[in-house]
């Protein structure tokens, strides 16, 4: 038998060769392509994490670790912090959660670091919490230190994405040296009694204060972005929270390149147009032959007209064309030009 094999391998071994070759081949040939396939899956589940938590904000975080602290100039209205929550991912916000977003909110007093405050007796400081409709939620003081509120939605909506806002109000007479005096909000999806319900959504949170702009001294405007000031690192960020602020009559224009960068459309107004403040103050166009888009602020401290503001908030997100390698290569993208009156 062994002889008869033997044989038969001397004889036909050119058939043989062609034969073990072929099927190593077609082998190599099912693994290149099961491993092609392995990489596509591979994209396209990163592609789809790229997104992101579909549950963000304008401050909010993840991890929790973010303080923010808005720069004002002295003046004689209250200041105010506007925190928006979306049910959609800075990373793109064309998409939106498939449902109903349950969450409640809690607000805690801490300081600049997070830490609990103690307060004296003889501490009569205090902050106050405002709905979107300007209804007073809370006041915290010295003997509120904290509020938790009830379970608020935000809305599916299979045509659009949906927003909720609060307001932190400090007093007008506020010392704006005075940096450690700051609310922590935490905002947690409500699950109930179904501990898998939003298995893919987690709290976001961070501290948020006030402090004097370095503008404050003397009347002129700056801009400045509030991650790239906080020193956070720019690979951290999906977003940028740019601000304007200072004192006297102006009109800024901050531009950036559509290309790489376009603002939230969804910040000011669910009707996808900038927020004007009711007074045709703030204004939007956009330049397609040269990829920029311009907001022009006519900004006056001393009109009642624009209620003395001196301070704007605009959140700019990504566009996924390409990531920024610095700030420095942001600021490029982006440019804010003063003409003062």
């Amino acid at each position: 038998m062994y002889k008869n094999i033997k044989s038969f391998i001397k004889k036909q071994w050119l058939l043989i060769w062609i034969t073990v070759v072929t099927v190593l081949l077609t082998a190599m040939s099912v693994s290149a392509e099961y491993g092609l396939t392995t990489n596509m899956m591979n994209r396209v589940v990163r592609s789809i994490s790229s997104q992101g938590m579909m549950f963000s904000s304008n401050y909010l975080v993840e991890n929790g670790s973010q303080t923010y602290i808005a720069k004002y100039v002295s003046k004689t209205n209250p200041f105010e912090i506007d925190v928006y929550l979306w049910n959609y991912s800075m990373d793109n916000i064309s998409k939106w959660y498939p449902e109903d977003i349950d969450y409640t909110f809690k607000a805690e007093l801490v300081d600049s670091k997070g830490n609990t405050l103690t307060l004296e007796e003889s501490d009569t400081r205090s902050v106050i919490l405002l709905d979107s409709v300007g209804n007073e939620i809370v006041t915290l003081r010295r003997t509120t230190t904290e509020y938790t509120s009830g379970v608020q939605t935000l809305t599916y909506d299979e045509a659009q994405s949906d927003e909720n806002r609060f307001t932190i109000r400090y007093p007008s007479d506020w010392d704006l040296n005075d940096i450690d005096f700051c609310v922590r909000i935490t905002v947690s999806p409500y699950r109930g009694d179904n501990s898998n319900k939003y298995k893919d959504l987690k709290d976001i949170s961070a501290v948020l204060g006030l402090k004097e702009s370095l503008s404050s001294g003397s009347r002129g405007w700056r801009g400045y972005i509030s991650e790239e000031e906080s020193s956070k690192s720019i690979s951290d960020c999906d977003a940028y929270n740019v601000v304007v602020t200072g004192s006297g009559k102006a009109t800024i224009t901050l531009t950036w390149d559509t290309r790489y960068l376009d603002f939230n459309e969804y910040f000011y107004n669910s009707s996808k147009s900038i927020y004007d403040f009711g007074s045709g103050e703030v204004g939007y166009s956009v330049n397609a032959s040269e990829n920029t888009a311009t907001i022009t602020i006519n900004a006056d401290t001393g009109s009642s007209v624009t209620s003395n503001r001196n301070r704007y908030d605009i959140q700019l997100y990504k566009t996924g064309t390409a990531e920024p390698a610095s700030w420095e290569v942001l600021n490029q993208w982006l440019t804010m030009n003063v003409s003062t009156e």
